[in-house]
C-alpha cells in the first residue's frame, strides 16, 4: 500500500476516535434547561406534499397542513448596457454587449395548520411570508454597424427568491386563534439578518428575543480527566446568527426554539395547558416558515 494512502487512513480513524460531533442546539440557561421539557421535531425530507408537515409532539397532533404556490411580482428598478469585457479581451470583439436589468422581486407565500392536544383543544395558525430580493439579469446584446441592437441567445438570471445573498428583507405574519382568543406573531429580517419577533394579544405580550448562540454536541473517545469541564469538552461554544428564539413571560423564560440541528422545542415545566399549547403553535409557525423559506436567516 501506498504509504501517503496509509497515513490518510490512519489519521482519518484517529480524528473520528477523537471527536465526533452527534448534533447541535441552542445554548440555553442552566436554570431553565433543568427545569423544562424537551421536544424534538423531525424535519420533512421533502416540500410536497402538505402531508409531511402533520406530526406526532408528545401529546399533541399537527394536523390540517396546507401550504400555497409562491407568488412572485418583478418591478424594475434600473437598466444599463455594459461592454462584454470576457469577449472584448478574449475574442477581440467590440460589437457584444451585456444589457443588465436589476429587478425588485417581491414574493409572497401563504401556510396554516392545526394542533390539537388529546383533549381535543384546537389552536389554529394562519401565516404569510413576504420577501424582497434584488434580482440581477444579464442578457446579451449585439451592436450591428447601423447602431441596431439585436438579441444574442443568451440570458441569465438568479433565483433571488430562494437565494439568501440577493434577500433584503424577510416578513412573517401569523394570525393564531386558541378558543376565544387571538395572538399575532410577527417576524422581520432585514438584509444584515437583524430580526425582530413579537408575540401579542389585546391582554398579554410575549417577548420574543433571538438566540444567536449554539452548542456542538460531541462525544470524546478518549476523555479521561474527570477533573475537565464537561461542558467545554463534550458542548464547544459555536456562534451563527438567528441560531434560535427564546420565549419570556413576565421576565421569565417559558420556551425556547432551536433552529440548528434538530429541530427542538423547549416548554417550562408547569406551564398551563392553554399556554404550553399557544407556545408550541408559536414555535411551529417558526418551524415552518423556517423550512419553506430558509433564506431570511
Amino acid at each position: 500500500m501506498d504509504i501517503k494512502y496509509f497515513t490518510l487512513i490512519m489519521l482519518a480513524q484517529f480524528l473520528t476516535a477523537c471527536a465526533t460531533t452527534i448534533d447541535r442546539r441552542i445554548l440555553l440557561p442552566d436554570e431553565f434547561e433543568l427545569h423544562s421539557v424537551a421536544y424534538d421535531i423531525e424535519a420533512p425530507t421533502w416540500m410536497i406534499p402538505d402531508s409531511v408537515y402533520n406530526k406526532k409532539i408528545g401529546d399533541y397532533s399537527v394536523i390540517d397542513a396546507d401550504t400555497s404556490f409562491r407568488r412572485s411580482k418583478d418591478k424594475l428598478i434600473s437598466s444599463d448596457v455594459k461592454e462584454n469585457l470576457i469577449s472584448f479581451f478574449v475574442f477581440g470583439d467590440k460589437d457584444l454587449y451585456n444589457k443588465v436589468e436589476e429587478f425588485e422581486v417581491v414574493s409572497t407565500k401563504d401556510f396554516s395548520f392545526i394542533i390539537k392536544n388529546d383533549r381535543s383543544n384546537l389552536s389554529r395558525s394562519q401565516c404569510k411570508i413576504t420577501s424582497i430580493s434584488i434580482d440581477e439579469r444579464t442578457e446579451a446584446l449585439i451592436t450591428t454597424k447601423d447602431n441596431d441592437e439585436r438579441d444574442f441567445p443568451n440570458f441569465s438570471a438568479n433565483d433571488s427568491a430562494n437565494n439568501r445573498f440577493a434577500r433584503t428583507s424577510t416578513a412573517l405574519s401569523c394570525e393564531i386563534k386558541q378558543d376565544e382568543k387571538v395572538y399575532n406573531l410577527n417576524l422581520f429580517s432585514n438584509e444584515n439578518r437583524k430580526v425582530n419577533v413579537a408575540l401579542s394579544s389585546d391582554i398579554e405580550e410575549i417577548i420574543i428575543e433571538n438566540i444567536d448562540q449554539y452548542i456542538v454536541l460531541e462525544i470524546n473517545a478518549d476523555y479521561n480527566d474527570k477533573n475537565t469541564d464537561s461542558d467545554d469538552l463534550y458542548y464547544p461554544r459555536r456562534y451563527a446568527i438567528n441560531s434560535g428564539l427564546g420565549l419570556y413571560m413576565n421576565a421569565e423564560q417559558v420556551s425556547a426554539l432551536s433552529f440548528v440541528g434538530k429541530p427542538r422545542v423547549w416548554f417550562k415545566d408547569n406551564l398551563p395547558e392553554d399556554k404550553k399549547q399557544l407556545f408550541l403553535t408559536v414555535n411551529y409557525s417558526l418551524l415552518m416558515f423556517n423550512w419553506l423559506d430558509s433564506a431570511w436567516r
